[in-house]
């Protein structure tokens, strides 16, 4: 890949950065297209986020900002439009940065992880969801779009009690049919368990949820890319669960990001390359 005076920056914002995984594939998916365009992370702290977001406004040459934690609410108060999805998350993780300066938002991560979750056989129609962490940017819009795919009951464990309301009330008015609790542990049997926390990228880091009582039938999700096996899914696996890991959910992101910002996306048929 050749930068050059015309190629159009893509910068994946987060702090840290040097987890991110999804550089490689999305330069790599520029050049096979024959996009001249290149992302790259940069490490911002929170402190120096609202500057960053008002320094995209008026970068010409960029086309937009990835965003991961900690700064996808930062994103979400920043941007000038927000999709639907962004507004029931309440954060941001990808901008396109039009040519007036305007920035518009939208939130993928749900669209990715329910993405990844078909591919690997989860059916969410009628199925009953726990998705720890479902207070939170990405949590919230994994919640969102497990509740759009058809779930029939979801559990929501949030240790912020105000933000467990406020995304249990906003999906229960959206989702009138759908029987959601914020109850630990769910009466009932579950279909999946998700991880939306940062719990599992440190070794020394609590499960957020305990595998032993689940079926061997349950499917287990972690939004955590680095490591690529967290213990969750390591043990879950181990069980004879089937997993979808934080690195699957980031190969789904590109086609969903390329829709935002007006980029090809991959092949008609719409399967991952």
């Amino acid at each position: 890949m050749m930068i050059t005076g015309t190629t159009r920056l893509l910068p994946l914002v987060g702090h840290p950065v040097a987890q991110v995984k999804s550089p490689p594939a999305f330069n790599a998916h520029f050049s096979r297209s024959g996009v001249d365009a290149v992302i790259f992370p940069v490490d911002v702290e929170p402190d120096a986020a609202e500057q960053f977001f008002s320094n995209l406004a008026g970068w010409k040459n960029c086309i937009g900002c990835s965003v991961t934690m900690p700064h996808k609410q930062r994103a979400f108060a920043r941007v000038d439009i927000r999709t639907e999805r962004a507004e029931m998350a309440g954060a941001v993780n990808i901008i396109r940065r039009n040519a007036d300066g305007t920035l518009v938002g939208d939130m993928t991560d749900g669209l990715a992880m329910v993405a990844a979750l078909i591919a690997a056989g989860f059916t969410p129609a009628g199925a009953r969801a726990l998705v720890v962490g479902g207070g939170g940017g990405a949590g919230s819009a994994i919640a969102l779009a497990l509740c759009e795919a058809g779930v029939e009951a979801m559990t929501i464990l949030e240790t912020d009690r105000d933000r467990s309301a406020a995304i249990t009330a906003r999906l229960g008015t959206r989702f009138p049919g759908i029987d959601f609790s914020t109850e630990k542990p769910p009466t009932q049997p579950v279909d999946l368990v998700l991880n939306a926390t940062p719990l599992g990228m440190k070794p020394n880091d609590s499960l957020p949820v305990d595998v032993q009582f689940l079926s061997s039938g349950t499917y287990v999700a972690d939004v955590v890319t680095e490591p690529v096996e967290t213990v969750l899914l390591a043990r879950a696996r181990a069980q004879g669960m089937p997993t979808v890991s934080g690195l699957d959910m980031v190969h789904w992101q590109l086609p969903f990001q390329m829709a935002h910002l007006h980029l090809p996306g991959w092949p008609q048929d719409g399967q991952a390359a």
